[in-house]
């Protein structure tokens, strides 16, 4: 199984960025769990042009 953690908001100053990687680091720990990070921003990034692929726009 693959644990997922999204992180939304990586402006300096925050916060989120910090607890993802302990929580992942903490999930990896587990021998049945992969964990992996990711920010929202590149998923929807990914998403985007996942979708102009499909839709024949790209």
């Amino acid at each position: 199984m693959t644990l997922t953690t999204v992180v939304a908001g990586t402006r300096p100053g925050r916060v989120g960025g910090s607890v993802a990687d302990w929580f992942t680091a903490r999930a990896s720990e587990h021998d049945q769990e992969t964990a992996a990070e990711r920010v929202l921003g590149e998923l929807a990034r990914t998403a985007g042009v996942v979708r102009r692929l499909l839709n024949g726009t790209y």
